[in-house]
């Protein structure tokens, strides 16, 4: 085996995305003592041991995952690391404390980036140094099967702590050299038509993509082209170690190795050059660190073997940065490059190899890559872009052949022109046309079919198999290919799965922070009851959370929508629900075309009764609190009850109407207006849940009101803390099971920090 310290070192490192937690600190001594030990008569152990030890210490006294802030604000001083993102009036912005010394507690960590929520926060800008005063909160984030996992995300970046801003003062503006050129750069793009995808590009930015932009990349998985990553560093080493090696050898030839090593410095430096422009994020550090080692590996004869290179630089990423694994940019980078070494391990074209040959070779590599990183992105991102496909056979070469080259030697006019403050636009007009192919492609994408093929958790969790089949069957032995065909047994087993029938049913309430989202399915169709609150015009949890849940699920149909009342925090993702999921009938008494209004009855849904019990009339004027659109569902001897956000009055009076339930999803989030003694007497619930978002401002659920239920006899539920809760039915029991604890319990999943967790959104 070759180097086995490396490969058990990288393997547990790669495993811990599955673990249920780290090392304590009082065991990671010990771990490293026994991996020392065995170093030399077991260095596959030991490498494992060292690599779980490694990625618990740099978790625990980097990201500090303990450490308490308390709920003081507390004023730092801070550099602006980037804006992150922004939705209606907050703003999202990464810093770094760069006076720690002096306002943090002893034994924090190093790492001290910092995510904030800013409210109608003034333009920043990059390098800025800012006075803030702070009330720190917990890293969390709503937590959801198939939905995005900010609190993953966090954690990839380093960033260890969230805050709320609550006052700031600009101390400097930014004189770094990096800072004036992106001005300068996103100044002279903005007369061109491309300018974001130029500005992403050049600089990484992209801010300023359109979410139907966003959704487009997606479809055509080509999003990758336009993120700074191991391809445009590789292409741009490519294009200077070519032209720098063509000239030396032209003009100052000789026999020796000098003008490849200076040719391979040249380049080294360039691409070092391109990632500090890109502003020297994670991800393009361990992008470069890579694609610098695999060069260093490649000039070093003892390292013949590819496989061994590759294991090398994952060593090292893994080295410098064990959160990577939490990020998809590793899993891409190193898909991408295995599949290069499987494509052309028994295909390299020798020297005097034709034309002809040559590009049969390279477009059997385009095809193998294409084919390769569309299912690695569809297990990375919940579904496939099915003409990914071929938009990436065409343009992963076309961006590496033109757009990056164009780009790159607009780039060096812009750097050339900087000091005598001209117009550079010109310069990116032959790079800016370059795109306009891009640009149509795109377009054209989103018209096709099967634009975007979701995959749900079965499906996407069979296709893992199939390239550990597709490698075992190049084996060519006889175990190898009956192995192989074990391995394909989970595609199988996912479509009967998906075929079975059974009398169970289950009710997923989802986390959607401060607001409300119930799905209940059974074997031959889904509900959905209400959708979640939207921000602005980008952003909705309906989109972020709901959408990708029914898709983990395969559910493309919704037999019914029901849409309790008009509030944001219920409705707002309606439309969202809409243009992506098929709805056969729509309940609600808000004013949406189609919708039939919600009035006292029951009906069979299935194995399944739904009974509605208010309002008993059209509510006048907007549909409130009170006008919400109470059900009942019941089936196996099992019930639920979603009242929406009623109060003590409509409680009042439909009381002789309710039923005793299993699983009550508590009105109104667990405000004080709802949920009276009368009410609880007579629902008598089992198991309840407060739909209220970690930390909420509304200070729900009430403490007062979470020990009325807890005195009644029900277990009590927050989807704050335990994230999505998924209750199954079968007649016999209600079996429950959170995110955190259960569907993903995972230690990245856990609440990191504690402190004043006041949620502004």
């Amino acid at each position: 085996m070759t180097n086995p310290f490396m490969l058990g070192f990288c393997a547990l490192v790669l495993s811990a995305l599955l673990w249920p937690q780290l090392l304590p600190w009082y065991l990671i001594p010990v771990t490293v003592l026994g991996g020392a030990w065995l170093l030399r008569q077991k260095p596959l152990l030991a490498g494992a041991l060292l690599g779980a030890a490694w990625i618990s210490l740099y978790v625990q006294y980097v990201i500090q995952p303990d450490h308490h802030w308390g709920k003081e604000p507390v004023s730092v001083e801070a550099e602006i690391i980037s804006p992150a993102s922004g939705r209606s009036d907050w703003q999202h912005i990464d810093i770094r404390i760069v006076k720690p010394q002096l306002i943090l507690p002893p034994g924090v960590g190093v790492s001290q980036k910092v995510r904030l929520s800013w409210k109608e926060a003034p333009l920043v800008q990059t390098g800025e140094r800012w006075r803030l005063l702070l009330r720190f909160k917990a890293i969390d984030s709503v937590l959801n099967q198939g939905g995005f996992n900010g609190q993953r995300q966090l954690l990839a970046k380093h960033i260890g702590a969230r805050a709320t801003v609550l006052s700031g003062e600009r101390l400097a503006p930014s004189t770094a050299f990096r800072t004036v050129l992106v001005n300068r750069l996103d100044t002279g793009l903005a007369p061109l038509s491309h300018r974001d995808l130029l500005q992403a590009l050049l600089s990484g930015d992209r801010n300023a993509f359109a979410p139907e932009l966003w959704q487009a990349l997606r479809a055509s998985a080509t999003g990758h082209l336009v993120t700074i990553s191991g391809l445009h560093l590789s292409v741009v080493a490519a294009w200077i170690y070519g032209l720098v090696f063509f000239m030396l050898q032209r003009f100052f030839p000789t026999p020796t190795r000098r003008n490849l090593l200076l040719a391979m410095v040249f380049a080294a430096l360039a691409v070092i050059g391109y990632g500090w422009l890109a502003g020297m994020g994670l991800a393009t550090q361990r992008a470069l660190l890579m694609l610098l080692l695999l060069m260093l590996l490649s000039l070093m004869k003892r390292f013949a073997s590819p496989w061994e290179r590759l294991l090398w630089a994952l060593f090292f990423v893994l080295l410098w940065d064990p959160l990577a694994i939490l990020g998809a940019g590793l899993w891409l980078s190193f898909g991408a490059i295995a599949i290069i070494l499987l494509a052309v391990e028994n295909a390299v074209a020798s020297e005097h190899s034709g034309i002809r040959m040559r590009l049969k070779q390279f477009l059997r590599l385009q095809l193998a890559l294409s084919l390769g990183l569309a299912l690695v992105q569809g297990l990375l991102f919940g579904g496939l872009g099915v003409h990914g496909v071929w938009m990436n056979l065409l343009m992963v070469p076309w961006f590496s052949l033109v757009v990056i080259p164009l780009t790159m030697a607009g780039l060096l006019g812009a750097l050339i022109l900087m000091p005598l403050d001209l117009s550079i636009d010109l310069l990116f007009q032959p790079a800016n046309a370059a795109l306009w192919p891009f640009v149509w492609l795109l377009d054209t994408v989103q018209t096709l079919p099967l634009a975007w093929w979701p995959l749900a958790d079965a499906q996407g969790a069979a296709l893992l198999f199939v390239p550990l089949a597709w490698a075992l069957w190049r084996l060519n032995s006889h175990w190898s290919r009956w192995l192989a065909g074990v391995f394909v047994l989970p595609l199988l087993l996912a479509v009967l799965v998906a075929a079975r029938s059974g009398d169970s049913w289950r009710a997923h309430v989802l986390d959607v922070g401060q607001g409300l989202a119930v799905v209940v399915e059974q074997q031959h169709g889904a509900l959905l009851y209400d959708t979640g609150a939207a921000f602005g015009a980008d952003f909705s949890y309906a989109e972020r959370v709901i959408v990708p849940f029914l898709h983990s699920r395969g559910i493309s149909r919704l037999d019914y929508l029901i849409v309790s009342h008009e509030d944001n925090d219920h409705a707002g993702g309606l439309e969202v629900i809409k243009r992506n999921v098929a709805v056969d009938r729509l309940i609600s008494d808000g004013p949406w075309q189609g919708a039939e209004p919600c009035r006292p009855g029951t009906f069979k849904w299935h194995a399944l009764s739904l009974s509605f019990l208010w309002p008993a009339s059209q509510p006048a004027g907007r549909v409130g609190n009170n006008g919400s659109c109470v059900l009942h569902i019941g089936g196996g001897g099992q019930s639920l009850l979603l009242p929406g956000d009623i109060e003590r009055e409509a409680e009042l009076a439909m009381t002789a109407d309710l039923p005793a339930v299993n699983l009550l999803v508590a009105p109104h989030h667990g405000s004080r207006t709802s949920s009276g003694k009368e009410f609880i007497a007579r629902v008598q619930p089992e198991q309840t849940v407060f739909a209220a978002g970690a930390g909420n401002r509304y200070g729900f659920p009430k403490a007062d009101i979470v020990e009325r239920y807890r005195a009644a006899g029900s277990a009590i539920y927050v989807t704050g803390d335990s994230g999505q809760l998924s209750f199954e039915f079968d007649g016999r029991q209600v079996r429950v099971r959170s995110y955190r604890t259960e569907l993903a319990p995972f230690w990245y999943n856990r609440r990191f920090g504690v402190g004043d967790s006041s949620n502004p959104e």
